[in-house]
């Protein structure tokens, strides 16, 4: 723990208005996936605007009707009314950066669920009310168990390298279609003792982790896992039912590794922890239904230079991407 305190001491800064406090964790990947085939309709990048005409991808999101999208509470609870203003909605679109086919949807409210705590990252869910109804198909909620097969998707970073000790932005990977990577889900009690001493894993968090890999860095290979990462927070754990699938997670956070190979995401020494959406179904009812008032309203006009839904989006590989998220990744993770 040492070294978790000092990290936190030292990345106790603020970024500016609709970015992250970085207060105990950071953001997260998709490590040892592959690109996602087929339709993936609800799956939702969520963007927020950088400058200069460009939005970028910093947190995933899934729609679950028409005009709400779930996703991490430590995604947006640090957004402003103008950094909603700001931010983009690009849905159902497996290659979100090419500003082609993208279906654009822009984002009036956030609603934060009451007992979402930055500190244990307990019900970390918020729900994005759109501006406008989407035309994909939203995903069904579900519940998940011990030991079953779920996937989670997203479009972070690739790489998984200690963000700490070694990584620069050189070694920053993002592509620029969706990724996939098969996980197990393990039960709490195991999670609890990989978690030991560093964060307690909680009722509402649900635990899953990947195959085994081998990923090769500086000539040295290091053991890895299947797993989320930096600019997955957010995005769905799915579960296959009836043909389809449900809703059965959000990703939340991950373990730098200090017990384990000390190399960030990946690590089979701590799984990836994921929001367990069916804690939350009672809440996110009385949200699409009108029972509960916003956390946040966009302001009336956005902060940007004009820049809209049809601006050009940056790439995965984009350097004003990488400089705007690249601080966020010297936190102890949150995804």
């Amino acid at each position: 723990m040492g070294k978790l305190l000092t990290k936190l001491i030292v990345v106790a800064f603020t970024l500016t208005a609709g970015l992250l406090t970085c207060n105990a964790m950071a953001q997260s990947r998709i490590i040892a996936g592959d690109d996602a085939t087929g339709e993936w309709p609800f799956v939702t990048a969520v963007m927020k605007y950088v400058g200069n005409g460009y939005y970028s991808q910093f947190c995933g999101g899934s729609l679950i009707s028409s005009k709400y999208v779930l996703t991490a509470a430590h995604c947006v609870n640090q957004m402003s009314s103008s950094g909603v203003a700001n931010m983009l909605l690009n849905i159902g679109d497996l290659t979100p950066f090419d500003n082609d086919d993208n279906e654009i949807r822009t984002v009036s409210k956030i609603y934060l669920n009451p007992n979402f705590s930055s500190n244990t990252m307990k019900y970390d869910f918020a729900i994005l009310e759109l501006d406008e109804a989407s035309a994909q198909t939203p995903i069904e909620l579900g519940s998940v168990g011990n030991s079953d097969t779920v996937w989670t998707l997203g479009w972070g970073d690739m790489n998984p390298v200690d963000l700490h000790n070694e990584q620069t932005t050189a070694d920053v990977s993002y592509p620029d279609t969706l990724q996939i990577v098969e996980l197990k889900t393990i039960s709490n009690s195991l999670c609890i003792s990989y978690y030991s001493g560093v964060i307690n894993i909680l009722d509402n968090m649900v635990c899953a982790i990947g195959d085994a890999d081998t990923y090769t860095y500086g000539g040295t290979p290091y053991s890895i896992v299947g797993d989320s990462c930096q600019g997955d927070s957010g995005g769905p754990l799915v579960k296959s039912s009836g043909g389809g699938y449900v809703l059965v997670g959000t990703v939340s956070f991950g373990d730098e590794g200090e017990k384990g190979n000390d190399i960030g995401c990946g690590d089979p020494y701590f799984p990836g922890v994921y929001g367990r959406v069916s804690v939350a179904t009672d809440w996110i009812s009385d949200v699409l239904n009108g029972n509960v008032s916003p956390s946040i309203v966009a302001s009336s006009s956005s902060g940007g230079d004009g820049g809209g839904a049809s601006s050009i989006f940056s790439g995965a590989l984009s350097p004003i991407w990488l400089a705007v998220l690249f601080p966020l990744l010297s936190c102890f993770r949150r995804r």
